[in-house]
């Protein structure tokens, strides 16, 4: 070890100055773990973390095995591992995925079954730790075959203390962002409302995502093998869901809670948690990546990626935020039009909009790519709409008081979202509730909602 960090000291241009300015603290080994997960080298090769914990390692590197046993130990596979992952295809992370889909297992894409390969500088390796066949139904709505996505970057030299993990996708792994460029005067320090929770209550392991954020295909099936631990959803007892309605819910918790009264200090773990997550979302959407409305599949994926676009003043994020086209929670809402009254849609006559419509903001469970389900009534055929909403309240509400309307850049979804709560007499008693009770100026008057047409 010692050897090897003098060899790098002498090999920076700066010597020691340039110490104070790497990710602390270094090591040197033959293998590094994350996750339950370890990737083994042939030769020591440093390693060091990045802002949220996550490893880096400075290549290039021969990998000569990596342990990735399933929850619990099964003698069912594993999981698998791919270099540079593009996203929308076949995948070489989970062999016991078997439905028919548009992204089914191919060996040929799982890395972990060529030992030894080589990692090449700039390489992202990414490596799916797998769920036991026993312990399949205790996640969530949906079967989940992956219990979590580890993703590992290899450097040509370490980063500057405090740097962000850039996106795993593509071949594009450039190291842009540090946390000490997180502009934390865009939150709000709001008055706490009695349920307001604790900062380590947000920081429990089981809330905050165990990153990368981690997205594989547009079609609801990628639920399958959305991993749970990255969603960070659960409640510490058991419980864990990769359904996008609980990260919805997730997501609005930690909008209001980083928008109440503590110190930066105090907010920085879930802000730079935040604004990973964020990075990750881009990073999927800039290598091809994209969302299909379906129900309450990946919805609430815009707040983690709008806040590292405001807080990092980034123009690529920001136009990623502002494109209300990329987000299920926005191509599921809409005001409904002229042109709208009379449509056939499959829920029959009863479903169709009628001329007192015009102007309502409404829910459609496909409504940007199969108007064909829009459906005027509010219960019946329409058992989505209760899934979706009220998760996404704390995010538009989050938006709404830090002044991040317009770069949300669609309207409707603040429109339906008040609809919904008047038309549902309110909300609860939880921190979303009490906070939406507090701060927002309507909400005790739903005469003066901001709707072009509230219909009850």
């Amino acid at each position: 070890m010692n050897g090897l960090l003098i060899k790098f000291i002498r090999g920076t241009l700066c010597g020691l100055f340039a110490i104070s300015w790497i990710s602390v603290p270094l090591q040197a080994a033959k293998s590094v773990s994350h996750y339950g997960v370890t990737v083994h080298f042939a030769d020591d090769h440093l390693i060091g973390k990045f802002a949220n914990g996550e490893p880096w390692i400075i290549g290039p590197v021969i990998v000569t095995g990596i342990d990735k046993p399933s929850v619990p130990l099964t003698t069912q596979t594993t999981g698998g591992a791919m270099l540079n992952p593009t996203p929308g295809g076949k995948q070489g992370f989970c062999p016991r995925y078997t439905q028919p889909s548009d992204h089914p297992y191919d060996p040929s894409l799982d890395i972990s079954l060529q030992y030894p390969f080589t990692v090449k500088v700039g390489d992202s390796l990414v490596v799916a730790r797998a769920i036991g066949q026993e312990a399949q139904q205790s996640g969530g709505a949906y079967d989940a075959f992956v219990d979590v996505i580890v993703g590992f970057i290899f450097l040509a030299e370490p980063p500057v203390a405090g740097s962000f993990r850039p996106g795993l996708y593509g071949s594009d792994h450039a190291v842009r962002f540090n946390k000490t460029d997180i502009d934390y005067s865009i939150l709000k320090n709001l008055k706490p409302v009695l349920t307001t929770p604790t900062q380590a209550w947000m920081e429990a392991s089981y809330r905050l995502p165990a990153l990368p954020w981690w997205e594989w295909t547009k079609q609801w099936t990628g639920s399958f093998i959305r991993p749970l631990e990255n969603s960070g959803t659960g409640n510490g007892e058991g419980y864990r869901s990769q359904y996008g309605r609980e990260a919805a819910n997730k997501w609005s918790i930690t909008a209001l809670w980083l928008n109440t009264e503590n110190t930066n200090e105090a907010k920085e773990k879930v802000m730079i948690q935040t604004i990973q997550a964020g990075l990750d979302i881009g990073s999927y959407f800039k290598i091809g990546g994209s969302l299909a409305a379906s129900g309450g599949h990946q919805v609430g994926h815009k707040f983690p990626l709008l806040i590292a676009a405001v807080a990092l003043k980034d123009p690529e994020l920001l136009a990623f935020a502002s494109d209300a086209g990329r987000f299920i929670e926005d191509q599921t809402t809409f005001l409904v039009q002229q042109s709208d009254v009379g449509r056939i849609v499959e829920g029959g006559q009863a479903a169709m909009y009628l001329p007192e419509d015009v102007g309502i903001a409404d829910w459609g469970i496909n409504h940007n790519w199969n108007p064909s389900k829009d459906d005027r009534r509010w219960a019946d055929g329409v058992p989505y709409r209760f899934v979706q909403w009220p998760a996404m309240t704390g995010q538009l509400l989050s938006a709404e008081l830090m002044g991040l309307r317009e770069v949300w850049a669609h309207p409707p979804i603040f429109a339906y979202n008040e609809r919904f709560i008047a038309r549902q007499g309110g909300l609860g008693n939880d921190f979303v509730g009490q906070m939406w009770k507090k701060y927002n100026a309507n909400a005790s008057s739903p005469s003066s909602l901001r709707v072009l047409k509230i219909k009850r």
